[in-house]
């Protein structure tokens, strides 16, 4: 039978108190009293003498916990210890499964392991990666990538993700010189920094800014200087991380009220939208002649507008009529050039 989370807590505390080498054979009652001080101190439930003997017999037995405890009794010294002085659950090797689980994990933090401020992490994300190293299957040992995450060259503003985090987090004040895409020199920003967010390969800064009145996103491969104020200010009550997004597609927030947009996509493009939706808002409303028709409601933006350009003749935009209009002049615009 599967141990519950307070066996799993006490074998812990067991084990740690046979590999204490300042404490060396701990007599049954002694054990009873470290899992009970541990778990509920000076107050609360008692665990019995009893307990504590099934446990060390669920150590040294069970076939589902795989420990098999080489834990003895020691007559003279009236207390247990291992029989194998190294010998520690803290050292019980993983299953194939949780091997995978953590190695797929650890490739996450691996692809950040140079960006601040998770770098600051690096010795520990290596730490992970070499223990669940994989080995090639003609035993070189050489590590064999077979998981591969989207990345881009160059740095894209991340250098000043640890600034702005804890800007965001002691609620304070921010000058940027920004520039534009879209402008020949940077210009100068004071900002109220409230959100860190990452799309498309490109880092974001969304922050109030009090001269505008306004809650916008700035680019951060786009900014040409960072410098943190001594100036507080207090986030926008309205404010929230968890829901700033829902009504918007892409990186851009429009205020007003979020339109219905309707569309229809080929076969192929509606397999790609079943299993990965547009838009949390998504519903498919009908299927007809190898077309089936959805309906998202979002702030539309030019994000929209790139992205059923995008998908060319996959995609024809039902309303309302302006988003159409738009879709039907921008693809005249790019047949004109051919």
């Amino acid at each position: 039978m599967p141990a519950n989370k307070y066996a799993l807590l006490r074998y812990r505390i067991i084990d740690s108190c046979l590999t204490n080498r300042y404490k060396p054979f701990p007599s049954k009652e002694e054990l009873r009293q470290a899992c009970e001080d541990h778990l509920y101190g000076s107050h609360g439930e008692m665990i019995s003498t009893s307990t504590i003997e099934k446990d060390i017999w669920a150590m040294r037995n069970e076939t589902e916990l795989g420990f098999f405890a080489p834990i003895a009794y020691h007559p003279k010294k009236n207390g247990y210890y291992y029989t194998d002085e190294g010998y520690t659950i803290r050292d019980i090797a993983l299953r194939d499964e949780e091997v995978n689980s953590i190695h797929f994990a650890a490739r996450i933090l691996y692809q950040f392991k140079d960006i601040e401020p998770f770098s600051q992490f690096e010795k520990a994300i290596e730490k992970i990666m070499s223990k669940v190293h994989v080995a090639a299957p003609d035993g070189r040992g050489e590590d064999v990538s077979m998981i591969q995450f989207e990345s881009v060259a160059g740095d894209a503003g991340t250098g000043y993700l640890g600034t702005l985090l804890d800007a965001i987090r002691g609620k304070m004040v921010v000058d940027i010189r920004y520039q534009k895409f879209t402008a020949d020199k940077a210009r100068s920003y004071t900002l109220y920094p409230l959100l860190l967010k990452e799309y498309r390969n490109r880092w974001y800064l969304i922050a109030f800014h009090p001269k505008a009145h306004k809650i916008q996103s700035f680019g951060l491969e786009r900014v040409r200087q960072l410098q943190v104020l001594s100036q507080g200010f207090e986030p926008p009550p309205d404010f929230d991380p968890e829901d700033y997004f829902s009504r918007s597609f892409g990186i851009t927030v429009f205020e007003g009220k979020p339109e219905r947009i309707r569309f229809e996509v080929t076969e192929v493009t509606a397999h790609y939208l079943e299993t990965q939706p547009l838009h949390p808002s998504q519903k498919r409303l009908s299927q007809k002649n190898g077309w089936t028709q959805y309906e998202i409601e979002v702030l539309p933006g030019e994000e929209l507008i790139m992205y059923f350009l995008s998908l060319g003749p996959n995609v024809r935009v039902i309303s309302p009529a302006n988003i159409q209009n738009m879709v039907v002049e921008r693809l005249k615009k790019a047949a004109d050039l051919y």
